[in-house]
């Protein structure tokens, strides 16, 4: 009898370590596909969060992973779909509903974006990237100052998140409160320089009427991005401005050169 029960505590072990490889195996091929997509071997990755799902049907990150490696290949649709799959399997998933919504607002679905974001903030009360992404969509429904507050309390649960600086900036813009924008693309250039923060910096400085300090935020632009045609077009038209007509007029041209047809009718206007 004593042999009978270390035979079955035998097969037990054994069934046990089986389980346990499967679900190691499906983890090292998660963590493989991980510095996969991070390298921007998106092919690889993908064959290794299959892997892993294959392993561990279950395996609800490996379906979240999947799906924005698919979303960097800018096919959204698979990418929701792997979304919904890692939901499906834990239902709390907060980061799935944040991905999900992304890609969805991709396809031009912002009431269903904001939707997900929404059960994001209710699983997850303290996630800044969700209230920034539920600001982009309030943007693109139109909803300026709703953006702005979704923005504002990102930057309170985490005040170097610079891309909420940014968006808010674009906020203020869209209600022509120029110095409100200037003040949030300041702190987006100085947490991470970038040639959009100089960009829009320069063109509410432009609305402004500061023509001299737009130019120099354009400048940025060209040395970050030499071959921005909409920052020749821009330095231009400030140059116009600033009666700067010789640099203007070269400005415009090299626009046009980038292939900008929009510089054309500055040319024809003030160039002649």
């Amino acid at each position: 009898m004593k042999g009978i029960l270390l035979t079955v505590v035998s097969f037990c072990t054994l069934f046990c370590s089986a389980c346990t490889s499967d679900i190691d195996d499906a983890v090292k091929f998660y963590k493989n596909g991980v510095i996969k997509d991070s390298l921007k071997n998106y092919k690889g990755a993908i064959e290794d969060f299959n892997k892993a799902i294959q392993l561990n049907p279950k395996y609800a990150e490996a379906y979240n992973s999947k799906g924005k490696t698919y979303h960097e290949l800018e096919e959204y649709k698979t990418a929701i779909k792997n979304y919904d799959m890692a939901i499906e399997i834990n239902p709390k998933y907060a980061k799935a509903y944040l991905n999900r919504a992304i890609s969805k607002g991709m396809l031009k679905k912002e009431a269903e974006a904001l939707a997900d974001i929404n059960i994001a903030i209710d699983i997850d009360p303290k996630n800044a990237k969700a209230y920034k992404e539920r600001g982009v969509a309030d943007f693109y429904l139109g909803d300026y100052k709703k953006a702005i507050e979704d923005d504002s309390e990102a930057i309170n649960i985490d005040t170097g998140y610079a891309e909420a600086y940014f968006d808010r900036g674009i906020a203020k813009d869209e209600l022509q409160n120029y110095m409100g924008a200037i003040e949030d693309y300041n702190k987006a250039i100085k947490l991470h320089p970038d040639d959009s923060a100089y960009f829009n910096r320069g063109c509410a400085k432009y609305n402004l009427k500061e023509y001299r300090e737009a130019i120099a935020d354009y400048n940025m632009v060209i040395n970050l991005k030499p071959n921005c045609a909409s920052a020749y077009i821009n330095r231009g038209a400030a140059e116009i401005k600033l009666k700067q007509k010789r640099s203007a007029c070269s400005d415009l041209n090299y626009a046009l050169k980038l292939g900008d047809d929009r510089a054309k009718e500055w040319l024809e206007k003030f160039c002649r």
